[in-house]
């Protein structure tokens, strides 16, 4: 059931990796990895977040995406392996589950892990596939109306800002400080 190669984003507290029918589903940028890249300092996929091989942790600046029993839920949900005699089964059992641990809920922590997995998709759609993540969704974490309205309308203009990067020749670099 389902396309390894297809990633949903899991924006959440975080997620625990130690259940056998998530380990294999949880998505590692290929683009940090390999000859110490997981740890170097150094953006080498070019998407201007750094080392961030598991993931990315918009308020720690970094890839420890780890913990959290909520996210941990909704990661098994959407794609614990399933017809293995253990746990649980995902509705999806060969999707690749992208981590974002968004912290406290707050509009700017919101914002940021939103803008990791676009920033994914379009570094994927931008190289044919050979950095970045083919991502096709994220899970919904609770926002009121006005919430929503405000996160879209900030999505769109982060998303204009990279448009207008990447015509002027600057990459697909993000100000990842919206």
């Amino acid at each position: 059931v389902g396309d390894p190669g297809v990633t949903v984003g899991i924006l959440d507290t975080g997620v625990d990796y130690a259940p056998p029918d998530l380990a294999p589903t949880i998505w590692s940028n290929a683009g940090e990895s390999g000859e110490g890249r997981e740890s170097n300092g150094v953006a080498d996929d070019a998407n201007g977040y750094v080392d961030d091989f598991e993931g990315w942790n918009p308020p720690g600046n970094n890839d420890n995406v780890y913990g959290g029993s909520h996210g941990t839920e909704v990661a098994g949900m959407i794609g614990a392996t399933g017809n293995d005699a253990q746990g649980v089964s995902g509705a999806n059992w060969d999707v690749k589950m992208m981590v974002v641990s968004r912290g406290s809920i707050t509009e700017s922590n919101d914002v940021q892990a939103y803008t990791y997995p676009l920033v994914m998709r379009r570094l994927y759609n931008q190289t044919g596939g050979n950095k970045g993540a083919f991502v096709v969704a994220t899970n919904q974490f609770e926002l009121d109306r006005d919430e929503v309205l405000h996160l879209t309308e900030a999505m769109i203009a982060v998303g204009r800002r990279m448009d207008w990067q990447r015509e002027v020749g600057r990459g697909p670099v993000v100000d990842k400080h919206c």
